[in-house]
This record gives structure tokens, sequence and C-alpha cells, in this order.
């Protein structure tokens, strides 16, 4: 926690530039609090506040701190993240020359306290690590895009639908013992239902510390199992953008059985054989997602008729044309 607090206190042109750290203290029950007052600079003592979110959930401590928000922008920074020096200064100048944006998206490099044994490259993406796109600016691309919310950086303006009465988030992410991930992107992809664009930033970045518990397979598997329980919600959404390319009804739930089979075989042919590497097999990820998908195909179908709400509600607030849009 320290370190991180070190690079946000480091930023350039820290004293001249408009900016707070927010803490969103998530339902805890240790002195998490204290450490930070305790580890932050004095001389940015004005720059620092907290607040109190009682729901457990990631989600819940993200839309806390967007509403508590002081300023026109957010950015996610997790308890593992080391921002680079430059990220204030390069989100605001993105954000001010680009007033059609409302994600940007930079970079990200893993550390490893103990660097892992096999590979890791295949499921890089699974620990926010790396990025989405190559070429820096506006996003340009047909796809509806999403992104994982670790260094992630949001225009409130674009969070106005979190203020409808009939609008709730489907996909919490973690809440003790339950791991229905997806929140992360459930967020972006009804933002982009608004018709704002992402940009990619590759001027600043972040470094991810992973800890060792993280690269352990249990963890990976598990991690990658509890992703594919949220597919059917994400691609609900993404079916508003492409249906050709999401399908729903009779048809997802054949391409579901079709790719949970053939994922089963595979990997457990080569297991049987001594054909997988050690470690985390590419094989083995591709089933335990396929095998996720085809259990969140069930478990979360009484979610779909909320889903189909946020659809119309968050695509009715527009950046341009719509009036319940003004500023913070």
């Amino acid at each position: 926690m320290k370190k991180v607090l070190d690079f946000i206190a480091g930023q350039e042109e820290a004293d001249e530039l408009p900016w707070e750290l927010l803490i969103v203290d998530n339902a805890s029950c240790d002195d998490t609090v204290e450490v930070i007052y305790a580890n932050w600079p004095s001389r940015l003592s004005d720059r620092i506040r907290v607040v109190h979110e009682s729901r457990p959930g990631v989600i819940y401590a993200r839309i806390r701190g967007c509403r508590e928000a002081r300023f026109d922008c957010v950015s996610f920074v997790d308890d593992d993240n080391w921002i680079s020096s430059n990220w204030v200064a390069e989100t605001m100048s993105v954000f001010s020359s680009h007033p059609e944006v409302a994600l940007i998206h930079v970079k990200s490099v893993g550390h490893y306290n103990n660097p892992p044994e096999t590979p890791f490259e295949h499921f890089n993406d699974w620990l926010a690590v790396g990025a989405k796109h190559t070429k820096a600016g506006v996003v340009e691309t047909d796809k509806p895009v999403s992104y994982w919310t670790a260094g992630l950086s949001v225009r409130l303006k674009a969070l106005r639908f979190l203020d409808h009465p009939e609008f709730e988030m489907t996909l919490v992410g973690r809440t003790g013992q339950t791991t229905l991930g997806g929140d992360d992107h459930e967020l972006c992809l009804c933002i982009m239902l608004g018709g704002w664009k992402a940009y990619y930033l590759d001027s600043a970045y972040f470094t991810h510390d992973i800890s060792e518990i993280r690269l352990r397979r249990e963890y990976i598997t598990k991690l990658v199992q509890n992703a594919g329980l949220s597919r059917r919600i994400l691609n609900e959404y993404r079916s508003h953008f492409d249906p050709s390319k999401y399908p729903k009804g009779r048809r997802l739930f054949l391409q579901v059985v079709a790719v949970a089979l053939t994922r089963h075989v595979a990997y457990f042919w080569k297991k049987s054989f001594g054909l997988l590497p050690p470690g985390v097999s590419p094989n083995e990820m591709s089933y335990r997602l396929s095998r996720g998908r085809f259990i969140g195909f069930f478990s979360t179908s009484e979610r779909l008729p909320q889903v189909r709400k946020n659809i119309e509600i968050a695509s009715s607030f527009s950046p341009i044309t719509n009036s319940n849009i003004d500023n913070k």
C-alpha cells in the first residue's frame, strides 16, 4: 500500500494540477485507513479524502467513488497499481482535448516478486497486464470495447445512467466467496452504449504488482472459469452492437454446448496422454472458460431482464443529444 501511495503522491506538477486522492473504504474491518493516512505526505494533506461504502463488492466501491468525486473525471487505481509520474497530467490532457472520449485505457506492466516458472503470455490479459490496443489515440473499431477497470480513467458525465431509478448493475465483482466477475466490462459497455468514445493512451502506464498467490494454478483456473460465468450477460450487451456476432436464445445455447463439449474432449484427451505442458496450459484455460460459460448460461438467466433494461437506459444517455447530460 505504501508504494501505491508513493507513486500517486509523486505525480508531476502535483501541486499545480486540480486533483485529489479519494479512498473508498469498502466495508473494511482492519486499520487500512489509518495506514493510508500515516503514509500520505503532509504536503498533500488537502488532496486526500476517505469515504465509506458499506456494501461489499468492488463495483459498489467504484460507484461510490464516482458519486463522491469533486472533479469531472476519475481514475481507478487499485491497491496493487503503481501509476507513472505523468498519469494525472496525461489523462487530464486527453479529456480536455477530446470531449467525445469517456474512457481512457493505458498499458500495464506486470511485476512479480517471484517470476512465474511457466510462460504467462497466454493469460496476461486475465491478470490485467498488457494493452488492448497498439495505436495511441481515439479507438476506431466497430467492436464494442471494454476494459479492466484497474488503471481505467472515466469521464463522469458518461455515468449518468447510474442515477436512473431502474438501472442496476448485474455484475458486482468479488464479494466474499462469490466471484461473479465482469463488472468492469459491464460498466464500460454501458458507457459505450451512450455513444461515447474510448482512447488508448500509451504515454502513461501502470505497473501491476501481482502477488504470488495469483500465479498459482488454482487461482488462475478459478479466475478463468468464473469469468466464463458472466459471458452470457456481457454478450447480451455486446449483441446490441453486433447481433450477428453475439447470438441469443437457442442459437446461443447450441453454441455454448458445442464449445464446452469440444474444449472438454480436447483438454481431457491431451491430459490423459500426457500431452499438456506443465503449469496452466492454454487448453486448460479454454476448457475452464467454456465450462464457466456453460454453467453461467443457466445461473445468470434470471438477470437478463435487468440487463435488457440497462441497455435501454444506457442507450438513451447520449453525450450530444441527451439533455440529462450537463456539466458536473
